[in-house]
């Protein structure tokens, strides 16, 4: 019997079928990669805010999600 959790896992660590996966393959750091994915979604739900305001709510976004991802016995989930 097919384990679907096994078919979405190995869907969402396919780069063309999910663009989010970082490119392993480039030297696209971890930082660079979270900061383009809040910039492509905030963009529209963010018009209102003045491109210094933008950068800066990406920015602390972005910090703050290193920061999370790096609190000592915290599971990251993985797909």
């Amino acid at each position: 019997m097919l384990n679907p959790d096994e078919h979405v896992r190995d869907s969402l660590e396919d780069p063309l079928l999910n663009p989010l996966v970082p490119n392993r393959t480039n030297s696209e750091s971890r930082e660079q990669f979270i900061k383009k994915d809040l910039t492509v979604r905030l963009k529209g739900a963010c018009k209102h805010l003045t491109k210094l305001e933008f950068e800066g709510l990406v920015a602390d976004m972005t910090r703050e999600q290193l920061r999370g991802e790096t609190i000592p016995g915290r599971r990251i989930r993985r797909g």
